[in-house]
């Protein structure tokens, strides 16, 4: 009857039964079989700590993004003012056209309010 050997690497147990018939071979094949498996743990922690870092990385991307997209919208909204502004402008020599312009755009604004009130 042979004897039984317990090996622990890391969270692995490895159970090996002693024979007549070990030799070196079969003791280098287990010592390769352990090297392997520190290299695959190994491997596993560096590709554990890069996906970490991604997810650093995306959140950081992600807050830009939303960032940049604020003062877009930030932008266009002073586009549009300025739009607006440069067409009164434009059409000041028409002091008509300009009086019609603006009581359209209070109208608006009255119904805006009116409608925020409800």
């Amino acid at each position: 009857m042979g004897r039984y050997f317990f090996i622990r690497r890391n969270s692995h147990i490895f159970v090996i039964r002693e024979t007549n018939k070990m030799d070196e071979s079969w003791k280098e094949s287990l010592n390769e079989l352990m090297a392997r498996v520190r290299l695959v743990a190994e491997k596993y922690r560096e590709l554990e700590e890069e996906g970490k870092q991604l997810n650093r990385e995306n959140r950081e991307l992600r807050e830009k993004v939303r960032h940049t997209e604020q003062e877009l919208n930030e932008v266009k909204n002073k586009y549009g003012t300025l739009k607006i502004a440069k067409s009164l402008l434009a059409s000041s020599e028409d002091k008509h056209d300009a009086r019609i312009k603006v009581n359209k755009m209070v109208r608006e604004i009255d119904k805006c309010i009116a409608l925020l009130n409800r």
